[in-house]
């Protein structure tokens, strides 16, 4: 299961969850989307909002939670170091955050669940840049809500054990 927030001139707030269901259901199959669009808030205040926001459930040996930020190639808010390759930062609950172009890959030195600031930071950062340049985080810090998403993530990992 898998949902997609597109930017666009449809929506006012600059995203339409018509295909993520309703809220209930949301949070009890995808418990990230409060965290998603926690992130998509910051990004959006700070000027770089990506083209799109994917969260689901990937199927495999075991399922995993996942949430995608992209900036394709030749993005506008891409600079010119980063415009070719594109950018998206992705998360899991299991392996927590990372940054992704098209020629490679990096992991980010933040806890699983970090303040959307951070997350922010390091966009801002390898939009600029890309991953020529390597990001250090300003400050660690875990989300103010990371608590809740915690539990969250303990119910929906506890019912898939029981599947």
């Amino acid at each position: 299961m898998s949902a997609t927030i597109a930017n666009g001139a449809a929506s006012a707030a600059g995203k339409s969850t018509h295909a993520v269901g309703d809220a209930t259901r949301t949070l009890a199959t995808l418990p990230q989307a409060p965290y998603a669009d926690a992130i998509h808030a910051e990004l959006a205040e700070a000027g770089l909002p990506p083209q799109f926001l994917e969260l689901g459930v990937e199927w495999g040996a075991y399922r995993v939670l996942f949430l995608r930020l992209v900036w394709p190639p030749q993005d506008d808010l891409l600079g010119a170091t980063a415009c070719a390759d594109g950018l998206s930062l992705r998360w899991s609950h299991t392996g927590g955050w990372s940054a992704h172009t098209a020629t490679g890959s990096c992991l980010l030195p933040i806890v699983r669940l970090a303040e959307p600031l951070l997350v922010v930071d390091a966009a801002q950062h390898y939009a600029k840049h890309g991953l020529l340049k390597e990001w250090v985080e300003p400050f660690d810090a875990r989300w103010t809500h990371a608590g809740h998403l915690d539990a969250a993530l303990a119910a929906w990992q506890q019912r898939e054990a029981s599947q």
